[in-house]
């Protein structure tokens, strides 16, 4: 698996201009995923209020937060890209595939945590693993990016809360 097959299941991924940045972002989804990024379209997401893989959340998450980028005009959009298409990476290390099924792996790691230190791990800046590791924290944003990835993602998980009450 390369660069382009991880570009083919997040094509936002293009939008980053860093070219070591959009080489960072596809290793560390190369690692987590064991070399089979196939394995994102099958997880779905585990505190999801509906039923949505983990591709499907983290596009919608990555498109919001390049709307907002667009508008502000104020933020790194090549660190917001990349902090939201990883912002959820630790779920995919968290499983595996055997003969086909999904397996979850037990880890005794929070999936921010394990965003966090696969980035680390791969040289992300740390602002990129500031923005992932703030994405569910109410306070200690020090970037404008991360404030809009953690709006973004709670905008997402308001409006599945909402859908789940209608159904």
């Amino acid at each position: 698996m390369d660069k382009d097959d991880v570009i083919r299941v997040f094509p936002e991924i293009q939008k980053i201009k860093d070219e070591s940045l959009k080489e960072k972002v596809a290793a560390v989804w190369r690692e987590a995923t064991g070399g089979n990024i196939e394995i994102v379209k099958k997880i779905i997401m585990p505190e999801a209020k509906r039923k949505i893989s983990l591709v499907d959340h983290t596009r919608r998450i990555t498109q919001m937060a390049m709307a907002v980028a667009i508008v502000r005009r104020d933020v790194n959009m090549d660190w917001l890209i990349a902090g939201a298409i990883l912002h959820d990476v630790g779920i995919a290390a968290d499983h595996r595939l055997e003969g086909g099924e999904l397996r979850k792996n037990e880890s005794l790691l929070e999936h921010d945590v394990s965003s966090v230190l696969l980035c680390s791990k791969h040289g992300l800046p740390k602002e990129v693993i500031h923005i992932v590791s703030m994405h569910e924290e109410e306070e200690g944003h020090k970037i404008e990016e991360a404030i809009i990835l953690k709006h973004c993602a709670e905008i997402e998980n308001e409006i599945a809360v909402l859908e789940r009450k209608r159904t």
